[in-house]
């Protein structure tokens, strides 16, 4: 969650902050749907597959394009990706237990939740103007969900 660029007030992404939320109610969205099909053991490997690419590409973004190259979020969503592909329960399975520590560990390491949004938004994007701000509440929000999601 550190942010790599060392300068002051980092300008924050508004796209990707918004993203988060939307991200979330979409997957909520589709899991829920996912237990009415008639098949439901393919619905659950196709959400997996499609989020996980969906959070791949996004790692990647923020990875190339996003200021934050020791992102590091595609190599566990890709890997989880292939696995859902190929249908492989046991590697699928391993592959969410994975992405569930990327999100658990930094709540846990950097006490996120407890933490007040005026510290995480400048520990992690060295910004705390008001858009800083309403990161962090989101990123809160967006990193309690996904911890839900995946360990769903």
């Amino acid at each position: 969650i550190m942010s790599d660029k060392g300068k002051a007030n980092q300008p924050i992404n508004k796209l990707t902050t918004r993203l988060m939320p939307v991200s979330q109610a979409v997957c909520w969205y589709s899991i829920v749907n996912s237990q009415k099909a008639e098949d439901p053991t393919t619905a659950a490997f196709d959400f997996v597959k499609l989020a996980s690419a969906f959070f791949c590409a996004w790692a990647l973004y923020n990875k190339f394009l996003g200021g934050m190259p020791k992102e590091l979020g595609h190599i566990s969503m890709g890997l989880t990706c292939a696995a859902a592909t190929f249908r492989s329960k046991k590697a699928t399975v391993a592959g969410i237990g994975v992405v569930l520590l990327n999100f658990f560990l930094p709540i846990v390491a950097f006490n996120v939740i407890l933490m007040p949004a005026r510290k995480l938004a400048l520990m992690a994007k060295k910004n705390q103007t008001t858009d800083g701000i309403v990161w962090a509440w989101v990123f809160k929000g967006y990193m309690i969900s996904s911890c839900f999601l995946w360990g769903y």
